[in-house]
């Protein structure tokens, strides 16, 4: 891979969260220097960014699938499939996320996204993670995932789960009330996993006791969990109050008004809050029938519902996503960014390689127009894939 420069841009500072003049040099995939000074040594490829924004790629730590294609049951080319599909869309990095299923396929999932992970350079985006959403979830709450897929938390399942993703990063969404949960979640977290409440129908105290065994965030805030209530905050009250608790987002629309989305905004301080599409495999299709953990969904205006009416996932492009929070929240895109690459890749433990531009980190950038909307250019661990 030879050198790049990206010069004359306006590059993102994620700890000043504003935008300064200046250059990209990249080496073998990573950002070697950032600076306002362009040192174009003969034989770099030179790019010229004038007017245009330079952002870190998105992160996203909780997507199903795109591209007519689901993690759940993705073979290793279809995984590498999707990943040059999400790069195409602003996203570099993902945690692949199977959804419920029979555990041999769930391991089956985890080892080809495992797989797929040390095949993306120069493809798509990076496959840093595997995301478990699925099996050990509250029947009450269960969304789109059928009710026969279920299981209570088993720690010799959970076993071989973290032996399928292997060294990769690891995340997992448990309803930790169910028999079992708190030894569970304990041994996630020994394992190194984001450990995560969601599909919960937790009571508030529940939920603050969960957070004690190590459990660091909230699956989709509001959407299959345990709702607010002035004498029950519930599960949703939680991840509300508790500051140093992380909250998942789904800025489509649908999932949760707007209103809603602005009032998890106003709740939570600028680092716990964390965008996510939870997209599924409709996305960047047309309208349609699909199915999702066994179950058919219909898409219909980019809106995904099972037959009963229930949002079953959405189809939404996380930078697209970030454009919508700052509508319905009424912020500009220097305080965006971050819920979208930093904060995400914090709380599953990758920011040291990823989720924003600084020297030593690889080279995830996403190039915007002078409208600092319309995409013009994508780069996963270097290479240029839009």
């Amino acid at each position: 891979m030879s050198e790049l420069i990206i010069k004359n841009g306006y590059v993102y500072n994620t700890p000043a969260r504003r935008f300064f003049k200046g250059n990209i040099r990249i080496s073998g995939g990573v950002i070697e220097a950032i600076d306002n000074i362009c040192r174009c040594d003969c034989g770099a490829e030179v790019i010229d960014a004038s007017g245009k924004y330079i952002i870190p790629g998105m992160v996203d730590v909780h997507t199903h699938g795109r591209a007519n294609a689901d993690f759940t049951h993705a073979t290793e080319e279809q995984c590498l499939e999707m990943a040059k599909s999400y790069a195409e869309a602003g996203t570099t990095t993902i945690f692949a996320t199977p959804a419920s299923a029979p555990y041999p396929e769930m391991v089956e999932a985890a080892k080809n996204a495992a797989a797929a992970a040390k095949k993306t350079r120069g493809v798509g985006a990076n496959i840093d993670g595997v995301h478990i959403e699925g099996r050990y979830l509250s029947l009450e709450k269960r969304g789109a995932h059928a009710p026969k897929l279920l299981a209570m938390p088993d720690n010799e399942e959970l076993e071989g789960l973290t032996e399928a993703i292997g060294n990769i990063a690891k995340r997992i969404t448990v309803a930790p009330e169910l028999p079992g949960g708190e030894e569970f979640v304990r041994l996630a977290v020994k394992h190194g996993y984001s450990v995560s409440i969601g599909h919960s129908n937790t009571t508030y105290e529940q939920a603050l006791e969960a957070l004690s065994w190590g459990v660091n965030s909230f699956t989709h805030t509001f959407n299959a969990m345990r709702g607010l209530h002035h004498r029950e905050p519930g599960t949703v009250g939680a991840a509300l109050t508790r500051d140093d608790a992380y909250c998942e987002v789904i800025p489509d629309g649908f999932h949760l008004n707007p209103a809603i989305v602005r009032l998890i905004y106003l709740a939570k301080d600028k680092d716990h809050l964390c965008l996510i599409t939870d997209s599924m495999m409709a996305t960047g299709c047309s309208d349609g029938v699909y199915s999702i953990a066994g179950l058919a969904v219909y898409v219909k205006d980019g809106l995904a519902r099972e037959e009963d009416g229930t949002i079953s996932g959405s189809t939404l492009n996380l930078l697209e996503g970030v454009f919508r929070f700052m509508k319905f929240c009424g912020i500009g895109l220097e305080e965006a960014i971050p819920y979208a690459t930093k904060n995400p890749a914090v709380m599953t433990g990758i920011y040291g390689h990823t989720g924003s531009l600084a020297a030593g980190k690889r080279a995830d950038i996403v190039i915007l127009g002078e409208d600092r909307r319309t995409l013009e250019g994508v780069y996963a661990a270097g290479y240029k894939i839009k």
